[in-house]
């Protein structure tokens, strides 16, 4: 599919929306000399006309044109490989070249951070199915689990959402997802006061190109509607819209997803 040249062609690029691209590393003791791959990358959208907050996962393995970054072309590769060629900003360029999205910032997350931060909010609620109970409770025994809403604690609930060995990644993805909605259940029963105390306590567990103020203007303009948003969640590629292939050989297989992104760029406009 043709890659978008034209910013003029970018996705919800107006005052009421704003993008945050939320991106989650697979190491632990993240720094700018050592990335990982981000296994997690899921484009948060908040509509403050329509009062909505929307979380579109995008799939590690789709196959995309990475952008020429620091004087190398790095030809095709999977989605999570710009990270830990060129950080965030690599993985914007990607995003706008391949989606027609452009995230107007980022927040980044390490294992530790991850666990620092469901610490913090007292673990996570979901709903687990008969696999899911049978792949966690052989990970960690105590303490234990059933079909149906179940309560994780942090080391459960990371297990949970790196879970792709009983169905795929795009089961991790809605896993993850789930997890997400877990926390923004908690956070719609809070005060303001509870809601920016809070924020200090997360903020120091992640990185972030936000400065100080922007942080505080957000955080003033949306923390009084949080209980207001409606929650909505995507993914990309969405059913139906992708091919698995084999990049690689048959020596060395390269497994991947080739994605319609035409397809995938309407229903991200939408």
């Amino acid at each position: 599919d043709p890659l978008v040249t034209d910013e003029s062609e970018y996705i919800a690029d107006e005052d009421t929306i704003l993008n945050i691209m939320l991106i989650g590393q697979d190491i632990r003791g993240s720094s700018t000399e050592r990335r990982g791959r981000t296994d997690t990358m899921i484009l948060c959208t908040i509509d403050t006309e329509r009062k909505t907050i929307t979380f579109t996962s995008f799939m590690r393995d789709i196959y995309v044109k990475l952008p020429d970054f620091n004087d190398k072309e790095w030809g095709y590769n999977r989605l999570n490989a710009n990270y830990v060629f060129g950080g965030a900003e690599m993985l914007d360029l990607c995003m706008q070249m391949n989606f027609g999205i452009d995230p107007d910032y980022f927040v980044e997350v390490d294992l530790d951070g991850f666990d620092a931060i469901i610490d913090i909010m007292g673990g996570v609620d979901v709903e687990l199915t008969a696999k899911e109970v049978g792949y966690l409770t052989h990970c960690v025994p105590r303490p234990r689990l059933k079909v149906g809403m179940c309560h994780l604690n942090t080391q459960q609930a990371q297990i949970y959402a790196r879970l792709r060995e009983i169905d795929g990644d795009a089961m991790r993805t809605q896993r993850q997802r789930n997890v997400i909605n877990s926390l923004m259940g908690k956070i719609r029963q809070m005060s303001p006061a509870q809601l920016h105390e809070l924020l200090s306590t997360i903020l120091p567990y992640v990185t972030t190109d936000m400065t100080n103020d922007e942080i505080t203007k957000y955080a003033l303009k949306l923390i009084p509607m949080i209980g207001e948003l409606k929650i909505q969640n995507h993914r990309v590629p969405a059913d139906g819209t992708y091919r698995l292939a084999n990049k690689g050989t048959a020596e060395k297989p390269k497994s991947v997803i080739v994605a319609d992104l035409e397809t995938n760029r309407q229903l991200l406009r939408q």
